[in-house]
């Protein structure tokens, strides 16, 4: 992180440049970066050794819903939703899931998973009733 925020502040600081195509590749250069490694510019004033904002939030996955059905689906849900939005997930015996990243991040993984799971349940109640 700190390679890629020091290659950050030299875009910033190219992006001042009196040449105006110059500065704007720069700028744009700094844009793309900020957004591949999720910065923003809060995290880039940051000391180096200072770690960024971490969330860990808890949530639990509940029962089994009914007889053969597994709550498993509900953790390989949140450890294909994590990953994919910056977020480390671990799962434990006692069939709590644990999301850990940045809170907004953490917040929109948290929201997509009980969104999906709501939906998903729904949709298996009109199965199971047609």
């Amino acid at each position: 992180m700190a390679d890629i925020a020091e290659l950050i502040r030299k875009c910033l600081a190219l992006a001042k440049s009196s040449n105006e195509h110059e500065a704007a590749l720069a700028a744009a250069k700094a844009q793309e970066l900020l957004e591949r490694y999720n910065l923003d510019l809060a995290d880039i004033d940051l000391d180096p050794t200072t770690k960024a904002d971490v969330v860990e939030e808890q949530m639990s996955v509940g029962r089994q819903p009914r007889p053969g059905i597994s709550y498993r689906w509900k953790a390989e849900l949140a450890f294909v939703l994590g990953p994919n939005n910056f977020c480390r997930v671990l799962h434990s015996a006692y069939r709590h899931i644990f999301f850990i990243g940045q809170p907004h991040n953490v917040a929109a993984v948290r929201a997509m998973h009980e969104w999906l799971i709501e939906r998903l349940e729904q949709l298996a109640d009109e199965a199971t009733l047609s």
